[in-house]
Parts: C-alpha cells; sequence; structure tokens
C-alpha cells in the first residue's frame, strides 16, 4: 500500500502510542518516584502534610496558636462608630432659627472656676412693677406658745409679754403680674447699648422670695403720716434652718457668697416658693385667720356659704374648748354635746349624751380648721409616705408642711393666670392706731451667680440675689381695732359720780367691768381675772381721765328732757372728749361688745 494512500489515524498511531507512553511513565516518574503516593489531608489545617511533615505542621500551628493568645493586641479590627451622640446633642440644641452671633461668650477652658470679666455689652435688668390691688382685713387672737425659746422672744418683741398672748393683727394682701415682668425682660434693646438676658438664666428664677410690707403711722393730733417703716415677717418664716443645718434670711443681702451658699439660696428659693410668697400667720389658741380675700365679696356664692359654716363650727368648737379648761380648773367636771343619733344604754332607749374630753375637741378644731384652709386655697392635703421620712420637713399651721401652700382657687375669677396672689402680715399694730401699708416684692436676680456677668454690671447684680419691684400705692387708712371701749352706764348726782362700763380683750374674748367714777379719776382700773385656775392681773384702763361730769345736758332727742354728759381726757389723741349717757345706752357697737362678752361677765 501506498503512503499517500494512508489515512491521517493510520499514518500517525505509532507517534499517539509512542506519546501516550511517554506521557505515563511521567506521571508515574512524578507521582511515585519523585513524589511521595502516602499524603494525609489535616482538616483543621486545612492542607495534606507527607506523614514525616505531620508533626513539624502541628507544632508550627501550636506555637503561632501560643503566639496569638499571649499577644495582647486584639486580633480584630477596630469598628469606627460614627459620633451619633454629638449629632443628637447638635440637633437637640441647635436653634429653630441660625444666628450670626451668640448672646454670650462659652467661658475659659479648664479647671479655672474663678469669675470671667469680659467686656461686652451689658445686659437690660428691669426692676420689676409694682403690686396692685391691694386688701387688707384686721384681728385679734392668742398666740399659742412657741416651744422654741428664740421665738418667744421675737414674738414679745412684736406683740409684748403679756400672758395670755392677745395680740392685733392686719393681713394685707396683693396681686404681682409675673406677665408683665416676663415681657420686660422679653422686651427688644438697643443692641449697642443693652442686650437681653437669655431666656435660660431667668427661666427657672421666676420666683418670688420676699413680700415687703412697709407701714405708716398716722399721727392722731396733726393727721399726718410717719416715718416709712418695713415690717419684718412674722417670726418662724424669716430664717430657713432645715437645709444642711444651715441659717439663712431671704431679707439680708451677703457681700461675698460661696459656690454652695450660693447654690443653697437658690435651692431654698425653689423649694420654699409658695410659702415665700404667702407666708404663715402665727398659730392661734384662740381667734382664726382668714387670707383678707376670703369674705363673701370675693368667693362665689356656694363656696362662700361653706366658708361661714366652717368659721361657725370652729368657733362653737372654740368655745367648748374654753369651757372645757373653765370647768377644769373650777373642778365642775366634762361637758357634754348633743346625743348622737344611735341608741345608747339609757332604760328609756333615747341616744347617748356624748361626753367631750380636751384631746377630741382640739382634734375637732383643727380637723374643721384643716378643711377650711383647703377650701380657700391656702394649704392642700398631703399623702404620707410611710416608707420614707423627710429629715428636712418644717411644720407649720395645721402641722402641714408650709411647701405645700397654694391656690385652689379659679384664678379666671381673681386674676389672670400669670398673676401671683401674695400678703404679708403686720401683727405689732397697737390698740386705735391709724395705719396704711404698701408692698414690695423681693424676685430672684436672673444675674445672680452668673459667670457672664460684664465687667460694668459685676458689682451690682453679680452678688445679688434679688430685685426689688417699685413699690405699690398707698391702702386706704386701716383703723386698727382697739382692744378697749367704754360707755356711760349711769349717773348719781346725789354721790357726784358716773358709771361706766369698760369693755377689754382678755384671752380672745371681751370682758366688761363697771366702774364709778368722778372728775380726776382714771376712766378702768386694773382688774383680776381667772385663766386655767390662775389669777392675772388686766389693765382695763382705756387711758382716759374724767374732767367734769354735766348731770343736766340737753338731750339730742327732744329739748324737753336732759342727760347726763361726761367730758373727758383722751390720752391717745391729747384732745378733750365728750359723750352723753343717752347716745351710749344705744351705742351699735355697745350693743354688739355685749352679745360677744364671755359668759358671766
Amino acid at each position: 500500500m501506498r503512503l499517500k494512500n494512508l489515512n491521517l489515524f493510520e499514518k500517525y498511531i505509532e507517534k499517539a502510542v509512542l506519546a501516550l507512553g511517554g506521557l505515563y511513565a511521567l506521571v508515574v516518574l512524578w507521582f511515585f518516584v519523585i513524589g511521595s503516593p502516602y499524603a494525609i489531608e489535616l482538616k483543621a489545617l486545612h492542607a495534606e502534610y507527607k506523614p514525616g511533615d505531620i508533626e513539624e505542621a502541628i507544632l508550627k500551628e501550636a506555637n503561632d496558636l501560643d503566639r496569638r493568645i499571649s499577644t495582647k493586641e486584639s486580633p480584630f479590627e477596630v469598628l469606627q462608630v460614627p459620633p451619633y451622640t454629638d449629632e443628637f446633642r447638635g440637633r437637640l440644641t441647635r436653634p429653630l432659627i441660625p444666628v450670626d452671633k451668640f448672646v454670650t461668650y462659652f467661658g475659659r477652658p479648664g479647671l479655672d472656676i474663678s469669675p470671667i470679666v469680659l467686656d461686652i455689652v451689658p445686659f437690660f435688668v428691669p426692676t420689676p412693677k409694682e403690686p396692685t390691688a391691694l386688701i387688707w382685713d384686721t384681728g385679734f387672737g392668742v398666740l399659742s406658745e412657741p416651744n422654741d425659746p428664740l421665738l418667744v422672744q421675737k414674738f414679745e418683741q412684736l406683740i409684748g409679754d403679756q400672758k395670755p398672748r392677745d395680740f392685733r393683727w392686719v393681713s394685707v394682701s396683693a396681686q404681682f403680674n409675673l406677665k408683665d415682668y416676663r415681657a420686660q425682660l422679653e422686651a427688644k434693646q438697643d443692641p449697642k447699648q443693652y442686650q437681653q438676658i437669655p431666656k435660660t438664666w431667668w427661666r427657672d428664677r421666676l420666683i418670688i422670695t420676699d413680700v415687703m410690707l412697709q407701714r405708716q403711722v398716722q399721727n392722731p393730733e396733726t393727721g399726718e403720716w410717719g416715718e416709712i417703716q418695713t415690717l419684718p415677717t412674722v417670726p418662724g418664716n424669716d430664717s430657713f434652718d432645715f437645709l444642711n443645718n444651715t441659717q439663712f434670711s431671704f431679707r439680708t443681702e451677703r457681700d461675698n457668697w460661696a459656690p454652695p451658699e450660693a447654690e443653697r439660696a437658690l435651692e431654698i428659693a425653689a423649694i420654699e416658693e409658695k410659702r415665700l410668697a404667702r407666708p404663715l400667720f402665727p398659730e392661734l389658741i384662740e381667734g382664726l385667720w382668714l387670707p383678707p380675700d376670703a369674705n363673701d365679696q370675693n368667693l362665689p356664692p356656694a363656696m362662700a356659704e361653706q366658708v361661714r359654716d366652717l368659721v361657725k363650727r370652729i368657733k362653737e368648737t372654740q368655745k367648748q374648748i374654753k369651757d372645757l379648761k373653765q370647768r377644769i380648773a373650777d373642778g365642775t367636771g366634762p361637758i357634754t354635746a348633743a346625743p348622737t343619733a344611735t341608741p345608747g344604754n339609757q332604760p328609756d332607749g333615747t341616744a347617748q349624751p356624748v361626753v367631750l374630753d380636751l384631746p377630741t375637741l382640739e382634734s375637732r378644731r383643727l380637723k374643721l380648721r384643716e378643711d377650711l384652709y383647703i377650701l380657700l386655697g391656702i394649704i392642700e392635703p398631703i399623702e404620707v409616705n410611710t416608707d420614707t421620712i423627710n429629715t428636712n420637713r418644717r411644720t407649720g399651721i395645721l402641722d402641714r408642711n408650709p411647701r405645700t401652700i397654694t391656690d385652689t382657687r379659679d384664678e379666671e375669677e381673681y386674676a389672670t393666670p400669670d398673676t401671683i396672689r401674695v400678703w404679708q402680715h403686720d401683727i405689732s399694730v397697737k390698740d386705735g392706731q391709724s395705719v396704711r401699708y404698701r408692698i414690695m416684692i423681693k424676685i430672684l436676680n436672673p444675674l445672680f451667680f452668673r459667670d457672664q456677668v460684664p465687667n460694668e454690671q459685676r458689682e451690682e447684680f453679680y452678688g445679688k440675689l434679688t430685685l426689688t419691684s417699685a413699690a405699690s400705692a398707698w391702702t386706704e387708712p386701716v383703723q386698727v381695732l382697739s382692744e378697749h371701749h367704754f360707755f356711760l352706764s349711769g349717773a348719781s348726782k346725789n354721790t357726784q359720780t358716773a358709771t361706766v362700763e369698760v369693755y377689754c380683750i382678755f384671752n380672745g374674748q371681751w370682758q366688761r367691768r363697771e366702774f364709778d367714777v368722778k372728775p380726776g379719776d382714771p376712766i378702768g382700773q386694773v382688774v383680776q381675772f381667772q385663766l386655767d385656775g390662775e389669777t392675772k392681773n388686766v389693765n382695763m384702763n382705756v387711758g382716759g381721765v374724767v374732767v367734769d361730769i354735766d348731770y343736766d345736758a340737753p338731750s339730742a332727742e327732744s329739748p324737753n328732757q336732759r342727760t347726763t354728759r361726761l367730758i373727758y381726757f383722751d390720752g391717745r389723741t391729747n384732745t378733750l372728749q365728750t359723750r352723753t349717757l343717752e347716745e351710749d345706752q344705744a351705742s351699735p357697737k355697745r350693743d354688739e361688745l355685749r352679745r360677744n362678752l364671755k359668759p358671766g361677765s
């Protein structure tokens, strides 16, 4: 067969067989001669090893693991957390409308806390406007004896050291408009002259720290008003020693303030803000104090009826207490109340009368007075937490925390929502005085202890705790109720004498005595009264002296009738006065005093 007639497969078959054989020989040489046919796969190391290399590979892996365990460097890559906190703070404090310039500077970096003095535009510090709508009320009561000897001394300086501690009082109430004060702080100013105080500085300092009551006494001879007196607060309201055992008074400004003292002052103001605006009246054992606006004219009809009912029941209970004390002193036995509706053990099946003891009556009086003061918004109930004891608690009237004083009445009837009712008391007025009052308000200073106060205002405002408002207008003259009254009750031309009835307050009740007088005699004398089994000397001298007695004076009722006229010197006014038997017998004041006399007087 010719070569050219062969096909491709036949032509190259020998060469293909030789090539495959050579390739097979190379494979055998590689895997069985050059390489090792025995290899082991270690899954933990993720590789295959010859038998002779296994021990070395495991040892190498163990050493590498030991190195990684002993190193202090973290094998993990540190995650970069985006500044979410900074972003949140930025959004929280970012103003709604961006500003080109901050109202103040940020302060000095580092730990230096000394005051920073920089030359910046001064702040506009307005003087609060005057209080308005002044009203007042006057009355008398018997002071409850304080347990603190220092308080006793303070009260004696104001009302005297007599016992029982009868005294006169005048309470003056006013309204202070915080809305007007906010408007003053927010008023736009010339930026070259003043800048506004940042709202964050004064928003939490709109706190009244004191109500300043000023008084003028009228001269009865000339009618002129005397010098202006700033009256002290009622003892017990003027200092605060419950916080950190430190005594503090808002009426006394300090020259130097340590940071803890400044913080304590602001803390006290925040805790006591309601009490500071409406200080407590002293505790009475006889008589009843009510706010000046707690009368029928200022109260809704339904509320006024409730007030009248509670006042009536309180007075009845006070009378029972007084009668029981007198019975105990006299040894005449207890008193009884009306029978209850529940049948008792009496043979006829009627109700058993209730025997009243002193603790029961005292408790009833306190409860009734508490209900009255809650109704008027002077105090509010307190939920007692038996799990904790507040060591800073100050007890006041009705054993209530004075920090609970609030106004629960509908403000829309009495003032705008931004108006605060304030009051203050004068317990040092004297018998028969004619006085007038005005009020000023003290409010926390928004620049107090602010490091950003500019140089020119630092001395005036940095260490000044309070700002004082403008003074209100003066009240109309207030006539203090007299503690003594007298009336002609008879006359004898034969003995050349006249008989006078003298009335005076003793232990909270009107007492009466009769005296026969003639020209040159004082009207009234020192008499003796019994109080809780003790004899008390009481001065019933009205401060007058009989000058003359006319037994044949013309009558004002009829020219044909005659009456007795008393001419006397009035020591309170240093003037000669007259009165007739006819006028005094028909006096409405005499009838009123007789109705209010202590039984047996």
